[in-house]
């Protein structure tokens, strides 16, 4: 490239000046417009707390192939059952009365429906025969189900392991019994990539060493690519001509992109057209190989058409759709399985579009809305919509995340919540959140920062923390975002909290730490007093199969050198509990083998001591995540009971016998005492 003259440089220089300005005020635009028309939206009343959490509904929805059925999963508190529709018919059935699945996938040909069943494989087939078990795997074997085949008829894919030998194996297996072997290794399998004739020629691996990418190449598997403890490499299918169409490639964000395996030379498929975020996910056609499909999470997931035969229908089901994160699969035929997801909607609407009757009003169908309505118990119009926000960190580095305002509320009034991630390995995504919505509903306006460390925008963007996850960079960035917002109209600065899971848990204990003049209450889950010391006891953790050594990542990250354990050490707020000054709740599960209970009961035990404002909660059958519903429900409680004394948000006074006997057992410490604690 010839070098330009200096004035000219100066110009173009001061052109990518002022239209990065034109941008970051239309942002700005875009911004203030949503955040007024939250304010001007009907305000909501005060919805019950078990509303908050559903686990009933359809789940699992699937379309075959060839287009001709469709299967799912309706959840019902007594029991789950299989239903089938024929779609040229329009005949539903129950296939399966009650049955304990996981997930649901069809054979290549459309005549079999593969039922994962926790530690079984299960098919049943179209032609009204039993279900017949395929396989019960092996835990000893490391034996997992990794899906249907996606070109032979009648198979599916198993990876397992080798007690003795410790090498894995990749198996295609048919239905009928018969084995076919894939691969033999010392890395496991996480995805393959067929050619059109069927045959294996690219496999990613997780373990030791990071992921890996290999070709089959003169009889043997060997090393085609590198990928590192943190970048995924994600084979998809070979071309006829032998190009690799994988997930991959680019400097920074990963793309959906070709490859030549003689040559290495890349071709960009899709990229992000915001060319802010990575591929999220992409969809082929398997009987060529050719893309169809390639989405990304920005402001909302945003589904894009690589092959021009589907421009209309995308387009059409974004105008349809304007706010809403879709999910799309098409069959050969055709037909379109549309998942409707959005910030609003508690569980997933289900539709089927048939592209040759656009633009009529036949064109798209409602599936089992009969099954799934009943599972949202909180309406679409008294929720909040994310509202995408972009700010400048004080070291200038462009950062993203989303808030969620309570409708019909001046946002210059409202009490204001930091909600961090956890990880940090991690990103908020769009959708409904129970959490955000639970505190947007009690009057809180909620931020949820992807602070850099973040997945999901590029590796710059995932690089960029080298470490400094304690009292430095990492947290800096939250709180240049609370400070943009409060400086665009919208917070109470006097009225801030901070609550998180797991790293967000960490951040929570950081903030009343170190600030807290300006956080009045603190709500952490999973929190660990100590990073450096829950950093340790992840990486001694055993390592599960197909996965990186979380020791690994960590060194990928900087995070477990020698300098960042010190400086992590040193800033732990498990050294300086005499610095809370702010009430502080704990939420642990006994049996977190992440964040050791022990090491929060001590902490908290340390504040008590001091004569500091702690609750500790402790859920005797939870992990690292409280999953069981009456665990979940005291968290929603004793989250809205903390906060509404310090910010003056609302809260359900009621508690039934169950919560209140839940609390009397479970809540250790209250040096606040809460309602329902333990006297």
């Amino acid at each position: 490239m010839r070098k330009q003259p200096t004035s000219r440089r100066a110009a173009a220089s001061l052109a990518l000046v002022l239209l990065t300005l034109t941008a970051a005020a239309r942002g700005d635009d875009t911004f203030r417009s949503r955040v007024a028309a939250s304010e001007r939206a009907a305000a909501a009343p005060l919805l019950p707390r078990d509303d908050f959490q559903t686990r009933t509904g359809v789940r699992a929805m699937r379309l075959a192939l060839d287009g001709r059925h469709l299967a799912w999963l309706w959840v019902q508190p007594e029991r789950t059952s299989l239903w089938l529709l024929d779609i040229a018919s329009g005949e539903r059935r129950q296939a399966l009365a009650a049955i304990q699945a996981t997930s649901l996938d069809w054979s290549s040909d459309g005549r079999w429906l593969l039922i994962e069943q926790r530690s079984r494989i299960a098919a049943l087939p179209l032609d009204g025969g039993e279900a017949r078990l395929l396989a019960a795997l092996d835990e000893a074997r490391g034996q997992a189900y990794l899906g249907a085949d996606p070109l032979l008829p009648a198979r599916y894919l198993l990876r397992d392991k080798d007690p003795a030998s410790h090498r894995f194996r990749l198996l295609r297996k048919r239905i009928d019994g018969a084995d076919e072997l894939l691969y033999e290794g010392d890395a496991a399998p996480t995805d393959v990539a067929f050619d059109r004739q069927g045959q294996a020629r690219f496999i990613g691996t997780a373990g030791k060493g990071g992921r890996d990418l290999l070709q089959r190449r003169d009889g043997r598997w060997q090393l085609f690519q590198h990928c590192g403890a943190l970048i995924h490499c994600t084979p998809l299918a070979v071309h006829d001509d032998g190009r690799l169409v994988m997930r991959g490639g680019g400097a920074n964000l990963q793309q959906l992109v070709a490859i030549d395996p003689a040559t290495h030379t890349t071709q960009t498929l899709h990229a992000d057209p915001e060319g802010i975020a990575d591929l999220a996910d992409a969809l082929l056609d398997p009987r060529t190989a050719q893309a169809l499909l390639a989405a990304y999470d920005t402001d909302r997931h945003h589904v894009y058409a690589v092959d021009p035969a589907l421009r209309a229908p995308v387009a059409w089901l974004d105008r349809r759709f304007a706010n809403a994160n879709l999910d799309l699969d098409v069959a050969n035929n055709g037909l379109i399985l549309v998942t409707e997801r959005s910030d609003r909607l508690q569980r997933e609407r289900y539709w089927l579009l048939d592209p040759r009757k656009l633009p009529g009003a036949d064109a798209l169908s409602g599936i089992a809305e009969d099954q799934q309505a009943p599972s949202r118990r909180l309406p679409e119009s008294m929720l909040a919509q994310r509202i995408p926000v972009s700010w400048r960190a004080s070291d200038g580095m462009r950062l993203y995340g989303f808030l969620s305002l309570p409708p019909g509320r001046d946002a210059a009034k409202l009490p204001l919540v930091l909600r961090p991630h956890g990880g940090p390995k991690a990103q908020t995504r769009p959708g409904y959140d129970m959490l955000t919505q639970f505190l947007v509903n009690r009057g809180y306006a909620v931020f949820e920062p992807n602070y850099r460390t973040s997945t999901g925008y590029g590796r710059a963007y995932l690089f960029a923390a080298r470490g400094d996850y304690a009292h430095g960079r990492v947290y800096r960035d939250m709180l240049d975002g609370m400070d943009w917002l409060l400086a665009h109209g919208v917070g109470d600065a006097a009225r801030q909290a901070i609550t998180g899971h797991s790293y967000g848990g960490f951040a929570t204990l950081l903030g009343l730490t170190y600030d807290s003049a300006r956080f009045r209450v603190g709500v952490g889950m999973a929190s660990p007093p100590d990073l450096a010391l829950a950093f340790e006891t992840i990486a001694d953790n055993p390592v599960q199969d197909a996965t990186v050594p979380v020791a690994e990542e960590l060194a990928a990250l900087h995070a477990n050198d020698a300098a960042t354990l010190a400086r992590l050490r040193e800033q732990a707020p498990a050294r300086m509990p005499q610095r809370i000054a702010q009430p502080l709740v704990l939420i642990a599960g006994a049996k977190d083998e992440r964040v050791p209970v022990r090491s929060v009961a001590s902490y908290a035990a340390s504040l008590k001591a001091l004569g500091k404002p702690v609750s500790l909660l402790v859920d005797p059958d939870s992990g690292h995540q409280l999953e069981a519903p009456m665990a979940r429900l005291a968290t929603l409680y004793l989250l809205e009971t903390a906060l509404q004394g310090p910010l003056g948000g609302r809260a359900d006074a009621t508690r039934s016998a169950e919560l209140q006997s839940y609390l009397q057992r479970n809540l250790r410490l209250d040096t606040m005492q809460s309602p329902g604690a333990a006297q």
